[in-house]
């Protein structure tokens, strides 16, 4: 007997892994992070334990609520900044430190890749959006640079 799909399609689609990179670029910019774990209708806990009928099976990689530590965590943003990770959204929160300025680019650091040194959050952010198959940004700073771009 064949299983009930409650949406057209909804086994091809539950078969789909789609991939949340959410990365925070600013210094203390957590609020909307912390937010989203407290989400209903639906809950960050329904969509990644696959609760909703006819959703794709869905990682968020998030800083906040990741089991994954140092390089373990990082290396899905490795494999998206090379293409390796398919089916992916980008989420930014925050403002990324600007190149010029020496200071802001050192405490906005993101992990170590094991070919280059200390990652700065741009060098992490431009080529995975490169990759995404979606940019959201999310807040005030992430999308007209907040307190920050005030002048």
């Amino acid at each position: 007997m064949a299983a009930t799909e409650f949406v057209p399609g909804q086994a091809k689609t539950e078969a789909i892994t789609a991939h949340v990179l959410w990365i925070t670029v600013g210094l203390s910019c957590e609020g909307d992070s912390v937010a989203m774990t407290s989400a209903t209708n639906p809950s960050l806990e329904d969509i990644i334990t696959g609760a909703i009928p006819g959703l794709p099976k869905v990682v968020v990689h998030n800083q906040v609520i990741a089991y994954e530590v140092g390089q373990d965590f990082i290396q899905a943003w490795f494999d998206a900044e090379a293409g390796k990770l398919d089916r992916f959204v980008l989420v930014i929160r925050g403002l990324p430190g600007q190149r010029e300025d020496q200071r802001r680019r050192l405490l906005t650091g993101f992990g170590v890749n094991p070919t280059r040194a200390a990652h700065h959050r741009q060098r992490v952010v431009r080529p995975a959006g490169a990759q995404a198959a979606a940019v959201v940004a999310v807040g005030t700073c992430a999308t007209y640079g907040g307190i920050p771009a005030m002048q």
